[in-house]
């Protein structure tokens, strides 16, 4: 219709003139003292999820004083958990090609509104409602481009942004997506580089959402937080002051001793939460565990908040009254709360 065509024209426009100008009047470098934030301590209440009820979970999600698995080996792969007990509901979503059915949901991809929510099903971006303790698919967006999507976060209707080609050849490290369309947008912090080698050294969690003209990228691999507007321009770069260089490096990286800063990062209307490491190394993260830091950001760069647990954990999600969800993927039938507004 002629609204979207203009809102994506404004959006062309918009990136375009960033394209052709000169960024000093854009960018702001930020450096911030980590122990400036109290570091709070923490300790998790535990459930027991029934193991007879979901198979290998693989994602999950809060929407609507539910918890949302997602269950890739499992078929239906969704499956409906109360909020405040733990307790199994209903599972929906059986694999297929006919109405209200799913191909391959992916993990990493979830996004909720007030009545329905939206997760990434073989490269369709689904909206679905729950009528009767069933599924229902109200609307499907193809998302199109010639790789693998990572990233994905949705700022609009058909508006997106994501990370950039997996083997660099795109030279930018994000997509903004719309219409179909795929425009390149900024540039990878490392140089000197190949552009696959920059793709791996600089990846990163991207936290955006609904309502908010910013996404924020925490690096995996740097000290290192980046904000960009919705239009693709730098706004501002931080870093954090008192913690050691980790010299990370690609040799490190295919050994796999790099030492991480930022993993898996939520965004709510609030604020961005995310897992911050300090000086454990990823084979130890992924094959031992480690207990992280969870850092709370709003959305003008600060950090706010800080808190220590008392158990191993490596997935969360967030309600939107501050109670923290959190697994180990290790013991995936086990799920820790907190409630973090207190």
């Amino acid at each position: 219709n002629k609204e979207a065509i203009m809102k994506y024209i404004y959006y062309i426009v918009c990136f375009v003139s960033i394209v052709l100008s000169v960024r000093c009047s854009s960018r702001h470098f930020k450096e911030l003292n980590l122990n400036d934030v109290k570091l709070e301590q923490g300790t998790f209440r535990k459930f027991n999820l029934d193991s007879t009820k979901i198979l290998d979970p693989r994602g999950f999600f809060y929407f609507n004083n539910h918890l949302v698995f997602i269950e890739p080996k499992n078929d239906p792969t969704l499956s409906f958990w109360t909020a405040d007990s733990l307790k199994y509901e209903f599972s929906s979503g059986y694999k297929g090609g006919g109405p209200n059915e799913l191909i391959y949901p992916r993990e990493d991809y979830f996004v909720s509104s007030d009545s329905s929510f939206f997760i990434l099903d073989n490269d369709i971006e689904r909206e679905i409602m729950i009528e009767n303790k069933k599924i229902c698919i109200v609307h499907n967006v193809a998302i199109a481009i010639p790789d693998a999507i990572n990233q994905l976060v949705r700022l609009d209707n058909d508006y997106y942004i994501m990370s950039g080609n997996t083997d660099g050849s795109s030279g930018k490290e994000h997509f903004i997506y719309s219409s179909g369309t795929a425009i390149p947008f900024g540039d990878y912090p490392s140089k000197n580089l190949e552009q696959e080698e920059q793709a791996r050294l600089d990846y990163k969690c991207t936290a955006g959402r609904m309502g908010k003209k910013v996404i924020f990228d925490f690096y995996i691999y740097h000290n290192l937080i980046r904000k960009y507007s919705m239009a693709g321009e730098l706004l501002q770069e931080i870093r954090l002051k008192d913690i050691p260089e980790r010299h990370n490096t690609l040799e490190k990286l295919r050994e796999r001793i790099t030492t991480p800063f930022w993993l898996s990062a939520v965004a709510m209307d609030d604020a961005i939460y995310v897992l911050f490491y300090q000086g454990v190394t990823s084979e130890q993260i992924y094959v031992k565990g480690a207990i992280p830091e969870l850092q709370v950001w709003d959305w003008d760069g600060n950090l706010k908040n800080r808190f220590l647990f008392d158990k191993v954990y490596d997935k969360f999600t967030v309600s939107p009254n501050g109670i923290l969800y959190a697994v180990n993927r290790k013991e995936p039938y086990k799920i820790y709360t907190y409630d973090i507004s207190r």
